[in-house]
């Protein structure tokens, strides 16, 4: 069979969506593409792109069908049901876009949009996609060319590409400095919901308790560099993560649900203090150190490349 792809620095991409993490893979891919057109729903965001060609974007378009004309790879890179509602606009003017056009998203939640994926054209071919990255800021001027750097970027088969479009999601992955992870489009999201949504519902959490304290002002005044730590997340973008919530809720309420397990043995084990309470204790302030060495000293190299790609 012929390729159906060409090279990543042969390939005309389209990025839809041009806040942080869109305007970021612009910037890491800049000359590493053959072209790159932007679009963005928001006019002032599609005005500051245009007004900042020197950031990676060489064309910025006014409306998404122009964004689309002649693109080889289609980067959908915005909240997650928006993501859904682009994916339903690319079901309706399928019979526009390139035959063999590559479509990867980089939501936060997996199952509705690859479920939605397979729903495309038979000419159109889809990888589901989320980069294990980002910032509490957002928006275009926030983005940053290392942001994708030795990030876990997990893919997400959707029964709609073959092997050449799975090299190309791998090379792309790969020139933006992240490591391509294939996983299940279900696991995912009960993967994410422990380990990226529950942290960030708990960063919330422990904000608002104190904000809705009637000691609030004594409190912030008391709180230091743990408390600020610990409810970094608070500050994401409440869009993408109201996204998150409505994408992944059963997964995010097991999840929940074994924490507070959790959280009553964790707080019994100090109480008791029997030897093996302090074990377990000590067991798991050692995981801890464990990964987070492990965190630091990440390669960019690729974790687990799709068999047959």
């Amino acid at each position: 069979m012929a390729n159906l792809t060409k090279p990543l620095d042969e390939s005309a991409f389209s990025i839809i969506g041009v806040g942080l993490m869109g305007a970021s893979l612009a910037m890491a891919l800049r000359d590493k593409v053959c072209a790159l057109c932007g679009f963005d729903s928001d006019p002032v965001t599609r005005a500051l792109a245009a007004a900042t060609p020197d950031q990676g974007i060489d064309r910025v378009a006014d409306t998404l069908p122009d964004a689309l004309l002649d693109a080889d790879v289609i980067v959908l890179a915005t909240p997650a049901r928006t993501i859904l509602s682009l994916l339903a606009e690319l079901h309706e003017i399928g019979a526009s876009l390139k035959p063999g056009a590559l479509i990867i998203d980089l939501g936060s939640t997996k199952s509705e949009i690859v479920a939605a994926m397979r729903s495309l054209p038979p000419h159109l071919y889809a990888i589901g996609g989320h980069p294990m990255c980002g910032k509490e800021t957002s928006g275009f001027s926030a983005a940053d060319p290392t942001l994708y750097a030795g990030c876990t970027f997990v893919l997400c088969d959707a029964g709609r590409s073959q092997p050449d479009h799975n090299t190309l999601a791998e090379s792309l992955v790969r020139a933006v400095g992240g490591n391509p992870y294939w996983l299940d489009a279900t696991l995912h999201d009960q993967y994410v919901a422990i380990i990226s949504h529950l942290p960030y519902l708990l960063s919330m959490g422990l904000v608002a308790q104190v904000a809705n304290d009637a000691s609030r002002d004594t409190l912030f005044a008391l709180a230091a560099t743990g408390f600020r730590d610990t409810t970094r997340l608070a500050g994401s973008d409440l869009a993408m993560m109201g996204d998150v919530m409505a994408t992944n809720t059963d997964a995010i309420w097991r999840a929940l649900a074994g924490l507070q397990e959790q959280l009553t043995a964790l707080l019994a084990a100090f109480v008791n203090d029997a030897p093996p309470d302090r074990a377990w204790l000590s067991a798991t302030r050692e995981e801890r150190r464990a990964w987070g060495e492990a965190f630091a000293k990440r390669k960019e190299n690729p974790q687990n490349p799709k068999q047959g790609s």
